[in-house]
């Protein structure tokens, strides 16, 4: 049964051969590439919204980047910067040692 203030959207072209979410849509990792900060940290705003990969803030994000706790960005414009996938399984790993 759904609760009061969970949200449902429906994916699909025209409602045809669409599903209904009622969760967060999770972020599966490639085995290579790059990932934006939305696909890193979530985005609250998207529909159906994101989980993000590590769950912190856009500040602590930069934070520890500057502290060395994760990894930095490659830029590729003035503004967008993205992450090789290689480096954030990497930071994961550290993250879940330190945790244990």
């Amino acid at each position: 049964m759904k609760s009061k203030n969970q949200k449902t959207d429906t994916v699909g072209a025209n409602g045809a051969n669409s599903i209904q979410l009622t969760q967060p849509v999770s972020p599966v990792l490639p085995a290579t590439g790059y990932l934006n900060i939305k696909t890193i940290l979530g985005d609250k705003n998207a529909n159906p919204p994101r989980l993000g990969i590590i769950p912190v803030s856009n500040t602590s994000w930069w934070r520890g980047i500057r502290d060395g706790r994760f990894p930095k960005p490659i830029k590729l414009t003035k503004r967008t910067n993205v992450w090789k996938v290689e480096d954030i399984k990497e930071c994961l790993l550290k993250i879940n040692k330190e945790g244990k």
